[in-house]
């Protein structure tokens, strides 16, 4: 038996009604692509993988 009663699982969220910049989506991305492998969450992506695919984003 649980101590507590289950609570309805949150399914809508309000952004506001303005959309993000499409220059920003990068940005956030990489900021939670970093953040994960800082924590060590991507074991398959190299610190060196990460430079690459930067260097590549940026040349276009």
């Amino acid at each position: 038996m649980l101590s507590k009663p289950a609570v309805k699982a949150r399914v809508e969220y309000d952004i506001g009604t303005v959309a993000l910049h499409p220059g920003s989506i990068g940005l956030i991305f990489r900021s939670i692509i970093q953040r994960a492998f800082d924590l060590g969450t991507l074991p398959d992506i190299t610190a060196a993988d990460l430079t690459r695919l930067e260097a590549k984003r940026a040349s276009g």
